[in-house]
């Protein structure tokens, strides 16, 4: 548990500085199109029964939700 508590750091400091750098509406849209190519892949990667494109799709769905929030706030 440790770990996702450094990962989710070094996450959102990245998002914060992307969006100081693009601003909030361009993240927006990136985040947004994180969360949904993640999610598709996910899908994608449960229908095919790979489990290693599951872990991309939810590394996505993650670094993008976590962000999205950052951004909607």
């Amino acid at each position: 548990r440790q770990m996702c508590k450094e990962t989710d750091l070094i996450v959102n400091i990245l998002g914060g500085l992307l969006i100081l750098r693009f601003g909030y509406k361009k993240c927006l849209h990136i985040y947004s199109l994180c969360v949904t190519l993640g999610q598709v892949l996910f899908a994608t990667g449960v229908s095919l029964q790979a489990y290693p494109i599951m872990l991309l799709g939810r590394f996505m769905v993650g670094c993008g939700a976590e962000n999205l929030m950052i951004t909607q706030y």
